[in-house]
């Protein structure tokens, strides 16, 4: 029953400073995920992370999310390396300093979607909260299968 019911790349998915790679629906038990895609290949700066971080948190802070989504996207972020990821980690928990509003973040590297002791890929235990230890991962979909839905953007 699980699938991949819908995806936009880059360009589709904008909304002025808001810059996702992609966006996706993920369908499981007739319920619907919807995810905000970064791959981050290690090239960006802690001023550069912030920078992408502050567009999700003025998209999420001025609720023009509502426009697009019933509800707030997971972002998924994927980074090239444990040192990227601790990186990004960091910038985010910054970046959530002065918030009312905590974004769905979760961050992972390649290696544990390519890993051989991962057979279920993205939907693995491979995911990490900003504010996590770097062993303690989850599942980006809820264990309880509570979907949030979300529809595609306009």
């Amino acid at each position: 029953d699980d699938a991949m019911v819908e995806w936009q790349n880059a360009t589709a998915c904008s909304r002025r400073h808001l810059r996702p790679d992609g966006y996706g629906i993920y369908r499981r038990n007739d319920r619907h995920f919807g995810f905000f895609l970064e791959y981050d290949r290690g090239t960006m700066n802690r001023r550069d992370y912030f920078k992408k971080l502050s567009a999700y948190y003025d998209y999420a802070t001025t609720r023009r999310f509502e426009r697009d989504y019933y509800g707030y996207p997971t972002i998924l972020i994927v980074t090239t390396s444990n040192g990227a990821e601790e990186r990004i980690a960091q910038v985010s928990r910054a970046a959530t300093v002065g918030r009312g509003v905590s974004l769905p973040l979760l961050l992972t590297c390649r290696w544990r979607i390519d890993d051989s002791t991962n057979p279920q890929g993205l939907l693995g235990r491979i995911w990490r909260e900003p504010a996590a230890d770097c062993n303690v991962r989850r599942s980006w979909l809820p264990a309880d299968n509570d979907g949030i839905h979300h529809r595609a953007p306009n």
